[in-house]
Formats: structure tokens, C-alpha cells, sequence
């Protein structure tokens, strides 16, 4: 099977359950807390965004929070702990990868492969998978917060082990932007890694392709074939056709570039 390695989605759904199990807590590992030994890390990250908040530094919050509404990030960084929790491929839906996705639409098979496959790279929790229960929260991949540093950098030492052994012996398909993938040393222990770019009808760049990509996952999940092969198809069901001249499409680092028909 291959693995698919995605951003959170800056876009979340409100609400979930206020009584699901506590992913913050030590005690236990939990079925919707896969990466249960995170937790101390997240525990540190969310007491520092925390303190934060109480300085009412705005500058300093600004470069945690990005662009988002600072009132309202602060006031969900406030309630962390406690937070009603959502399974984090519910959570992101509203964003284009996982509108496009539409996970429940998938067929039964295409449904178990993604959320078996998939690793999400995020800001708060370092990673996780899609079932795994989380609050909602404001928080940039490219921001930084006092004491802790870059978020991006916090996170690497802590989860790329996790992303390497999940991508060990397997055909990964990096699909994370630049921002995302800078929490990954990787170590090279995969067959193949697929890179992907999208360009349009006059072999120019999207400049957002996340939509794409969510297309893309979908397409692969129905597909099931592992590497490259699961490509075929791709003109037919999103428009999208394999373009070889600009692919590079042997040897163990694959840049494939799919290009609008």
C-alpha cells in the first residue's frame, strides 16, 4: 500500500463531541489518539500558545497565529484542553484538499486505504491520522511562538521518525507544501517518493493546487494500484493528463507534473 503525506487545512469545521476522550491525557493510548506519545510535545506547545495569549503580546501573536482573526484564535487557544473534538478528517472537510477528497462519498475499500495510508502533517498536533480526534484551533505551520521558536523546527526533531518509519519500504506520495514538508528530515528509507505539480492548459503553475491534490488522493484511493500505475485514468475522471516529457518517472525521486485538458 502507499502512503500519502497531506497538510491540515488552515479552514475547520466548529463544534464535535465535548465527550470524547481527552487527547491531551497521559494515562492511555486511545483508538482515536494514534500518535499517543506526541502528547507531552503537544501538552508543552499548547501551555506556551497559552501564555502567549495571557501576555496579549498582538505582535508575537500575530506570528503564531498568521492571518487568522486574532480575537478568535485566542479564545480557541484559550480552551485547548477542554475543547469539543472532531475526527481531523471532519475537522479539515471544509478545506479545498478535503472538499475535493469527500471522504464520505468514497467507496468502503477507498475509505479504509485513506485513513490507513494517509499522514496529516500538523501545526498543533506534529501529526496525525485522519480518525484522530482534535480540537479546533488557529495556529500557522509558518508561524512561531516565545520559548518554543518555529513551530515547523519544533516539530521536526519530534516527528520525523514517525513520518520515516511510516514511509519505510513504502511508494509515498508527498503531497505537502513547502511549509509542511519543513517538519520532515527525511531519511530516505522509501522505494519511490512521488512529488506532484498541476499545471493548467499553457504549462503554467496553479497558484493554489490543494483542490487538486485532494482529486488526486481521491482518484488514488479508488484506484488502489501502488505507484505510478495508479495514475491511469487521470484525463478521464479529473481532467488531468500525465504530461511524460516534464515528468521524471524513474529512480527513486519522482517529480510528476499533470497538465489540465
Amino acid at each position: 500500500m502507499s502512503v500519502v503525506l497531506i497538510p491540515s487545512s488552515r479552514s475547520k469545521a466548529t463544534g464535535g463531541n465535548p465527550f470524547a476522550p481527552d487527547v491531551f491525557d497521559y494515562r492511555s493510548r486511545t483508538t482515536f489518539n494514534y500518535y499517543h506519545d506526541l502528547i507531552p510535545d503537544r501538552r508543552l506547545l499548547v501551555r506556551r500558545l497559552q501564555e502567549l495569549v495571557e501576555s496579549q503580546d498582538q505582535e508575537a501573536m500575530a506570528q503564531a497565529f498568521g492571518s487568522a482573526d486574532m480575537h478568535s484564535a485566542a479564545t480557541l487557544a484559550k480552551g485547548l484542553f477542554k475543547a469539543p473534538l472532531m475526527a481531523a478528517r471532519k475537522r479539515f472537510a471544509p478545506g479545498q484538499f478535503y472538499t475535493e477528497l469527500d471522504f464520505d462519498a468514497l467507496p468502503t475499500g477507498a475509505q479504509r486505504r485513506f485513513l490507513e495510508g494517509s499522514v496529516i502533517v500538523n501545526p498543533l498536533f506534529g501529526v496525525v491520522k485522519p480518525d484522530d480526534m482534535i480540537p479546533n484551533y488557529e495556529l500557522s505551520m509558518i508561524g512561531a511562538i516565545p520559548e518554543i521558536g518555529s513551530i515547523a523546527a519544533y516539530w521536526k526533531s519530534r516527528v520525523s521518525s514517525l513520518i520515516n518509519e511510516a514511509a519505510g519500504g513504502q511508494f509515498v506520495w508527498d503531497l505537502l507544501p513547502e511549509a509542511y514538508r519543513a517538519v520532515w528530515e527525511n531519511d530516505v528509507s522509501y522505494t519511490k517518493r512521488a512529488q506532484v505539480q498541476f499545471l493548467d492548459e499553457y504549462g503554467d503553475p496553479f497558484d493554489d493546487d490543494l483542490g487538486f491534490k485532494g482529486r488526486l488522493v481521491r482518484h488514488l484511493m479508488n484506484q488502489n494500484p501502488k505507484g505510478i500505475l495508479a495514475l491511469a485514468g487521470t484525463e478521464e475522471r479529473f481532467g488531468f493528463a500525465l504530461d511524460n516529457d516534464r515528468s521524471v518517472l524513474r529512480g527513486r525521486e519522482l517529480s510528476v507534473v499533470l497538465v489540465r485538458r
